[in-house]
């Protein structure tokens, strides 16, 4: 079924989920992807996905996990509520083992030791090695199921291998390990096929194996992928030992995860999306982000205040606050968002930091001569009988935006350096002090020419 047609089945589907046709809803989807089936729930009411999945669960398991590994755990952790034990350890167990931890890493302790214990041998055995790992790094998201023989196999056997290994998930790479399960190199499924049979694998192996730790960040194990152009990277420990390997397929989950999370955290509103949440959780989380725009707007109207006397004579002044306030705000957002994107995708880093600043600050030079320029001549076209009025304004846009240039490539490297998230920087914290400055500039800027 076409991408484009799946959303045409949203509303048949939701009035037989009203009308609890269960088996016309399992008719309706019999033909449709898993990660299409996901797509649609998306756009259903919480009531009517957990039915949905309710009805997938007792129909055919397969699919339900299917769907459940398609969907954001926090929202799909949500359909197992209603499940009862036997039904929840049925649709686990079909889960690809790196996504039956995510989801039950999220369970209360209880809950999840007591399926551990009904669940068969390997996958309880696979769950608890993986949770043993740190969110977000690559133990957690590792698969331990991979292709694996020694050095001096043969590439017959390892054809016969493979061709007996077809519940492995994904068979791009070969990798060729020493008596001790140590990482010794890699073959590519093509050059596997294009050597005579009796080679071993030591002969035609690369030695030349980019892995990672297990706790190695997720977000740079995206990047080293996405580096490399690698369909599937090795996570070896400290003595070289393979341990599993992370696909291609969890590197785009994490790339997805890592910026939505950064977007919201821009944004300041946490790292949850405001469906994961419930109000009062989703006011709590928003009550301190938004602390920091409220202080810096606090502030600045301390600053206004503290100028009252400058506004009194020139009451033009307070005409032009939004302007120089709302151009120094976004530069310092497109800056910020900007050198955040480069530490994520590590084209900016602390090697180049002053490099990164004087960029971004030459860039604002030339934006705020510009619109500086631009509002000099407005101001002069429309308030032309105010003595230097067109200098202050025309100045305090050019050095408010530079400032806040700054400020917001400064920002996001050094929280960095200090060992915090960069993308904090973006939103509030940015465009707040963006703002004080950009004010205590123009004030003085308009005292030091309009009262002296």
């Amino acid at each position: 079924m076409r991408q484009t047609n799946v959303l045409v089945l949203l509303e048949p589907l939701r009035k037989l989920l009203h009308r609890g046709a269960t088996k016309r809803v399992v008719h309706l989807l019999r033909n449709v992807r898993a990660v299409d089936i996901a797509r649609i729930m998306t756009s259903l009411s919480d009531h009517d996905r957990k039915t949905l999945f309710a009805i997938l669960s007792a129909q055919n398991t397969k699919l339900a996990a299917d769907v459940l590994g398609e969907i954001y755990p926090a929202v799909g952790i949500s359909f197992l509520d209603d499940c009862s034990k036997e039904e929840l350890i049925a649709i686990l167990q079909e889960l690809p083992s790196d996504d039956r931890a995510e989801i039950m890493g999220d369970m209360s302790d209880e809950l999840r030791d007591e399926l551990l214990e009904l669940m068969r041998e390997r996958e309880s055995v696979e769950v608890q090695d993986l949770l043993r790992y740190g969110e977000e790094t690559a133990g957690r998201i590792m698969i331990p199921d991979f292709f694996a023989l020694p050095e001096d196999a043969q590439v017959k056997e390892a054809i016969e291998y493979l061709q007996k290994s077809a519940n492995v998930e994904m068979a791009f790479y070969l990798y060729v390990v020493s008596k001790y399960d140590h990482l010794l190199g890699v073959i590519s499924l093509r050059q596997l096929l294009l050597v005579p049979p009796e080679t071993k694998l030591k002969d035609v192996m690369s030695a030349d194996v980019i892995s990672v730790h297990p706790d190695t960040d997720q977000e740079e194990v995206a990047r080293i992928v996405a580096r490399y152009n690698l369909l599937a990277v090795p996570v070896a420990d400290e003595q070289g030992k393979l341990l599993g390997i992370i696909t291609v397929d969890d590197v785009i989950d994490v790339i997805r995860e890592e910026a939505t999370e950064d977007f919201l955290k821009m944004a300041g509103v946490g790292t949850e999306t405001i469906l994961d949440k419930s109000t009062v959780r989703n006011f709590l989380t928003k009550l301190p982000w938004l602390f920091v725009p409220w202080l810096g707007q606090m502030i600045a109207a301390n600053i206004i205040n503290s100028f009252q006397g400058v506004l009194t004579k020139v009451i033009a002044l307070a005409a032009f606050i939004p302007v120089v306030m709302g151009m120094g705000g976004n530069i310092a957002t497109q800056s910020s968002t900007i050198v955040s994107r480069g530490l994520v995708t590590g084209r900016v880093n602390i090697k180049n930091f002053w490099k990164v600043i004087l960029r971004e600050v030459v860039v604002a030079v030339l934006l705020g001569a510009v619109y500086g320029l631009m509002l000099g001549v407005i101001t002069r076209l429309q308030m032309g009988s105010v003595p230097f009025l067109t200098l202050t304004v025309s100045l305090s846009v050019f050095c408010a935006m530079i400032a806040a240039a700054v400020v917001g490539s400064f920002g996001p490297l050094a929280l960095q350096k200090i060992g915090a998230d960069p993308a904090v920087a973006g939103g509030p914290l940015v465009t707040a002090t963006a703002d004080i400055i950009g004010l205590a500039i123009y004030f003085g800027i308009a005292y030091f020419l309009l009262l002296r």
